[in-house]
């Protein structure tokens, strides 16, 4: 559905990623240490929300609507998100994005991107949907698209027996961190 670059494209939104990304950038308490975004993932945000302005309004409100951006609930991620949408509005270079849409759309980043192919984030239509599990039913096996295209396709392998009604679920962990404590 949405394949996203590294980087945003406008310079003044590569000069916002950094700033972001910065001493003086949006940062959330947990437990006494800070969240605070580093300079990939600030980029990343920029450029999924970058990608999405080039979006008409109908398309963004069908993302708002059908991706759950949500279910971080009183974490310190959803603190980062919205600390950073409202330095977003502020900045005033996404002019039409509204402060409470800037959130809705930085939550559905963090919450329902996938990495892609050299550092790209990908929001897919359904397989951005399935929920996580430690130990999941699924694998998602990524693969590129054909020759020269941009888009990263798979497979979805179910990877026990999966009963008529059970809950799709995969990991959102990277495969370098499924063993680690």
């Amino acid at each position: 559905f949405l394949v996203v670059p590294v980087a945003p494209a406008a310079p003044l939104l590569v000069e916002l990623a950094e700033e972001l990304a910065g001493d003086d950038g949006p940062c959330a308490e947990h437990h006494g240490a800070q969240m605070r975004w580093s300079p990939a993932s600030a980029s990343s945000f920029v450029a999924f929300l970058e990608e999405c302005y080039t979006r008409t309004a109908q398309e963004r409100s069908w993302m708002l609507s059908y991706f759950d951006g949500a279910p971080f609930e009183d974490s310190p991620l959803k603190s980062l998100v919205h600390e950073t949408a409202m330095h977003v509005h502020e900045s005033r270079l996404l002019p039409e994005a509204s402060l409470a849409e800037l959130t809705a759309l930085g939550a559905i980043k963090v919450v329902n991107c996938h990495a892609g192919f050299g550092g790209k984030a990908i929001l897919y239509t359904v397989l951005s949907r399935l929920a996580h599990a430690c130990v999941p039913n699924c694998i998602y096996l990524p693969r590129r698209g054909a020759a020269g295209d941009e888009e990263i396709v798979g497979t979805l392998v179910a990877a026990k027996h999966i009963a008529s009604g059970d809950l799709l679920t995969i990991t959102y962990l990277r495969q370098d961190r499924l063993f680690a404590p």
